[in-house]
């Protein structure tokens, strides 16, 4: 069975993502979006924690929609999307790569 133009559209996206090709990811105002790069690090611990706070009742940050488009990935809706590339990391101890979403205080 060959796959159709959906399954085709996404095997792209994510061999691009393999790749190394591919555009930053984008966040509305309630997201996070990290993409860094870690690379050739020794340690006793390693703590890549993501912790932020969730306003559902705040509307979108106004990015274009040309700009999402773009994108091959997008964090909307208090989402969190992690796209770091990590290489060569050596850790005698703890590592945390923990993603927290707390409600905002009201």
């Amino acid at each position: 069975m060959d796959p159709g133009p959906k399954e085709t559209a996404v095997a792209e996206k994510l061999a691009a993502l393999i790749s190394g090709s591919r555009t930053r990811p984008v966040a509305d105002s309630n997201s996070v979006v990290t993409d860094r790069t870690i690379t050739n690090i020794k340690g006793k611990n390693l703590n890549m924690a993501v912790e932020t706070v969730s306003d559902p009742g705040s509307g979108p940050s106004g990015k274009a929609g040309g700009e999402d488009a773009q994108a091959d990935c997008s964090a909307r809706g208090s989402s969190v999307i992690c796209t770091d590339h990590i290489s060569d990391v050596e850790v005698d101890g703890d590592i945390d790569f923990s993603v927290t979403v707390k409600p905002k205080a009201q």
